[in-house]
C-alpha cells in the first residue's frame, strides 16, 4: 500500500491541483464559459428552454475539469505503457521487417521504476504485475471520468460536440508544456532502452578488460 501510494501520488497531485488557467478568477476562462453559455442559452431558446445561467456556468466548468482529467490519465497511461513494453522487450517494432542488428526483444524494466520499487523483490513478474495494475487503476479512473462526463453532457441542454471540442482546444493549448514534458520524458526511456540494449550485445561479443573500461570511460564522459 505504502508502495502505492508513493507511486501514484504524482498522478494523484496532478488530478486534484487545479491548473492556474481553469480556475474561476482565470479570465481567459471565465470568457470562454461565457462563450460557451450565451451559445447554449441562445440554442436553448430557440425551443423554448430557459437556461439558468449560474448552474449553466458551473456545469461547463465541472466539464472542462473532466476534460483535464482524461487528458492527464491519458498521459500517464502513455507513460507506464512504455513502462511496460520496455519491462515486456516489446518498445521496438521493426516495421521494416529487416534483421536488426542486434537483439531488440529483451526485457529492460526502466531505472526510474526500478529505483522506487528497491524494497521489493526484484523479479519480471512482480515489474510486470505492478506495472500492469497501476494501469487497470488508471484505466478505471479513466473510464469513470468519461462516463462522469457523458452524464453532465446528456443533461446539459444545448450542449454539444462541438463545444466540448471548443474546450479541449483551450485545454490543449494551455497545457503544450506539460505534455513537452511527459512526451520527453517518454523519449528518454526509449533512448534509455537502445543504449542498455548496446550495452548488453557489446558484452556479448567478449570485449577485453581495457575496451570495456574504456567504454566505461566514454559513457561517463558523455554523461558528465
Amino acid at each position: 500500500i505504502y508502495l502505492m501510494s508513493k507511486l501514484v501520488k504524482s498522478i494523484d497531485m496532478d488530478l486534484k491541483n487545479i491548473p492556474v488557467y481553469l480556475t474561476k478568477h482565470n479570465p481567459l476562462f471565465r470568457q470562454l464559459i461565457q462563450n460557451i453559455h450565451l451559445t447554449i442559452r441562445t440554442t436553448a431558446g430557440s425551443i423554448g428552454i430557459v437556461i439558468d445561467q449560474t448552474n449553466n456556468k458551473n456545469c461547463i466548468r465541472k466539464i472542462a475539469l473532466l476534460i483535464y482529467k482524461i487528458m492527464i490519465i491519458q498521459t500517464y497511461q502513455a507513460l507506464w505503457s512504455t513502462y511496460l513494453k520496455s519491462g515486456m522487450g516489446n518498445l521496438i517494432i521493426n516495421v521494416n521487417q529487416q534483421q536488426p542488428l542486434y537483439h531488440t526483444d529483451i526485457s529492460i524494466w526502466p531505472n526510474e521504476l526500478k529505483a522506487l520499487l528497491t524494497e521489493q523483490e526484484a523479479t519480471d513478474q512482480y515489474y510486470g504485475d505492478f506495472v500492469r495494475e497501476q494501469l487497470h487503476l488508471l484505466d478505471s479512473e479513466l473510464n469513470a471520468c468519461r462516463n462522469q462526463l457523458n452524464i453532465l453532457a446528456n443533461q446539459f441542454h444545448g450542449y454539444t460536440l462541438q463545444l466540448q471540442n471548443v474546450i479541449k482546444s483551450y485545454i490543449d493549448e494551455h497545457c503544450r508544456e506539460y505534455r513537452m514534458q511527459m512526451e520527453h520524458r517518454i523519449e528518454l526511456l526509449h533512448y534509455d532502452y537502445h543504449i542498455r540494449l548496446l550495452k548488453i550485445e557489446y558484452l556479448r561479443l567478449g570485449p577485453n578488460v581495457f575496451q570495456v573500461n574504456f567504454s566505461e570511460y566514454i559513457s561517463y564522459v558523455f554523461i558528465i
